[in-house]
């Protein structure tokens, strides 16, 4: 799967006054600052590590006073409360960990390594979490033949390795001499377990756990790479994302070229065939309609645009299941989609999951589990995808929404689900109603008109409804 994100930012100033005191007010910013006098002086109320203050998370978005001794603080750690101006955390137990991504066991189910925004990289064992590395808890990973061995990493490459399961940590970026973007991509060689790569300004490879790394590139330019991918089917069929473009090397790193016929815009995230090292599949975040999802068959020789069905919202992240027929699972701004081979349009699969951003997608294949790190309400997992087993979410198309009168309007549906039945509305249109999956549809009157479908299979039915959704024009405007 790919490894990708991008630089986040806080921005906090936050002021409250007393209910009941005119002259007292807070102030939040990294720390929170008390004045009794109006403002004339400040002195430091609370703080996130040093100074002997009252301990609250540091990048405070918000302070809320609720009578004279009881204030609440919104800060990138969660939810504190002062009460007479002794600060406790109440944040325990809230879902709210913006992930950059994370990392698993291939064997154990439960053991898991997370990168939170401002709260560290943190360890679960299916029972008790801790946290192993402070800071910005970045992209990380654990060695697939060996639970014992574990990464993890800060902001800009600063990259540690674990060999005792988390206990202690030393510094892993060894040699390298560039610096990565905010969120550095690394990951394990899929075919060599004792290979890691690093995308820093170039590739990078170790064979000993970071000690001392080799630089299998020389990009020109000072951009950063923010994401890759090492085809699983062939470990010499490299990708790498980065501003100046897709580059792919088929002999390890050894060479590399350009492949200058994709969309331009930013590639958010590569994954490859397990069987087939022809074959990749690149996802573009931002809010190009046309441009979410492209498959080459021949390592880059030609693409095919599988966008389609996707809405107009970021794609983040893909991973492919292997040993299937080209299953994939893409993680947006907003959720979960799925396509594979067998389907026209891209499914939802968010049932359950919070409308948040996806950072990372996961396949756990020993229990059949999807998992997501999201940017806000932590880690989910799910089932994986079983075909026919869910009730169709309406959605439909058409090439123009506005027109003249005699138009003829092409109907296309794009429902989710595999419906076998379609029920259009056509009020004002020929026909006013349709059974077809496609309709064509005759406007010959101006004004606005509603339409509706309503999409069913054995699971179940769902209708989408727009009211003035065709827009046809009187014959004498312009």
């Amino acid at each position: 799967d790919s490894i990708t994100k991008n630089a986040t930012w806080d921005n906090d100033l936050s002021i409250a006054a007393s209910p009941t005191n005119r002259d007292e007010i807070m102030t939040g910013g990294v720390n929170i600052w008390k004045s009794t006098n109006g403002g004339a002086t400040f002195f430091l109320n609370a703080h996130w590590t040093g100074s002997g203050a009252p301990y609250v998370h540091a990048d405070v978005h918000d302070l809320v006073y609720v009578d004279g001794s009881t204030v609440y603080s919104g800060c990138d750690g969660g939810l504190f409360k002062s009460s007479n101006g002794n600060w406790s955390d109440l944040s325990d137990g809230l879902q709210i960990g913006q992930m950059y991504g994370f990392g698993q066991s291939d064997a154990d189910p439960a053991l898991l390594i997370q990168g939170w925004q401002d709260n560290g990289t943190n360890l679960y064992d299916g029972v008790n979490w801790s946290r192993v590395i402070g800071g910005d808890g970045m992209l990380c990973f654990i060695d697939r033949t060996n639970d014992q061995i574990m990464y993890g990493s800060l902001y800009y490459g600063d990259l540690n390795r674990s060999t005792n399961g988390g206990n202690s940590w030393s510094n892993a970026t060894g040699n390298i001499s560039e610096t990565g973007a905010w969120v550095t991509p690394w990951s394990q060689d899929p075919v060599d377990p004792s290979i890691i790569y690093a995308g820093f300004v170039n590739m990078w490879k170790t064979n000993n756990g970071g000690t001392n790394w080799t630089q299998i590139s020389n990009f020109s330019g000072a951009s950063t790479i923010n994401t890759f991918s090492v085809s699983p089917a062939n470990n010499q069929v490299i990708w790498v994302s980065r501003a100046g473009g897709l580059q792919r090397s088929t002999n390890g790193g050894a060479t590399w070229s350009t492949i200058s016929n994709v969309p331009p815009g930013t590639i958010s995230g590569i994954t490859c065939s397990d069987t087939d090292p022809n074959k990749v599949w690149i996802t573009y975040s931002g809010f190009n309609n046309s441009n979410k999802v492209f498959h080459s068959n021949d390592q880059g020789t030609t693409w095919l645009n599988m966008s389609g069905s996707i809405p107009n919202i970021p794609v983040n992240c893909i991973v492919r299941m292997n040993n299937s027929a080209d299953a994939l699972y893409i993680g947006t701004d907003v959720g979960v989609f799925y396509k594979d081979t067998t389907l026209s349009v891209w499914q939802p699969f968010s049932n359950g999951l919070p409308n948040v951003i996806v950072t990372q997608l996961r396949i756990f294949y020993p229990d059949g589990k999807l998992r997501a790190s999201t940017y806000g309400r932590g880690m989910w997992e799910s089932d994986l995808y079983v075909a026919g087993s869910y009730p169709p979410v309406s959605t439909f198309g058409t090439p123009q929404t506005i027109s003249c009168p005699g138009a003829a309007v092409q109907f296309s549906d794009y429902s989710a689900g595999q419906p076998n039945s379609w029920s259009w509305s056509f009020p004002g249109g020929n026909p006013s109603a349709s059974t077809q999956q496609n309709p064509l549809v005759y406007y010959n009157t101006p004004g606005n008109y509603p339409v509706t479908l309503i999409t069913t299979n054995a699971n179940g039915s769902d209708t989408a409804s727009y009211a003035n959704y065709i827009q046809i024009a009187s014959s004498s405007q312009p």
